[in-house]
């Protein structure tokens, strides 16, 4: 799982750094990333533009909510599907 935190937008460079580093040293895994903080929409620094960026390098994002629980599971469940071979 990679996160970002919609209200940071430095984390979206983070994300990127981070994948890059494991991809260096594991290979290409299977992975989501989770956009958190949907619940707080109204003070998030990132733009459309951010979300159609990470999706153009086929990462698969969902809007999270770690307060109010949304589609965390869904996440998830995607992951491990991605998992199973």
């Amino acid at each position: 799982l990679l996160v970002v935190d919609g209200t940071r937008k430095s984390t979206i460079d983070a994300a990127c750094e981070l994948h890059e580093r494991i991809r260096t040293e594991a290979g290409d895994i299977p992975f989501v990333v989770l956009l958190n903080k949907c619940d707080l929409q109204d003070e998030w620094q990132l733009a459309e533009s951010d979300m159609e960026a990470m999706q153009e390098k086929g990462w698969e994002c969902f809007l999270t909510s770690a307060c109010s629980g949304q589609n965390v599971d869904a996440a998830f469940s995607r992951l491990a599907e991605k998992l199973l071979p």
